[in-house]
């Protein structure tokens, strides 16, 4: 069975896997890349408003074949440094919406 290694990287520290994993294929090795970038994300909270993480697979040869990334922007709309919204003048207060 072939042997497949997932390599991660969130912006602040690259992860070699020096281990692997035997899988199927190649499919099955871009699936669990995927799957690790959810795990990721909800493992660290970003400093800032930016973070890019990314799952690249090699194979026993060392040829990145996969790489998947994951994107989190993160932008204040109104609070710091925006302040609030104010309503224009004569205009009622917008209630909040129910959740």
């Amino acid at each position: 069975m072939p042997h497949y290694f997932i390599d991660t990287d969130d912006d602040e520290q690259l992860v070699v896997d020096d281990v692997g994993h035997e899988l199927h294929d190649a499919a099955a090795a871009r699936r669990l890349a995927l799957a690790s970038l959810p795990d990721m994300a909800s493992d660290r909270i970003p400093n800032g408003d930016r973070r890019t993480l990314s799952a690249s697979v090699r194979d026993e040869r060392g040829v990145v074949l996969y790489r998947a990334t994951l994107s989190l922007v993160g932008e204040w709309l109104v609070g710091p440094g925006r302040g609030p919204i104010e309503p224009e003048p004569g205009a009622a207060a917008a209630e909040p919406s129910p959740r």
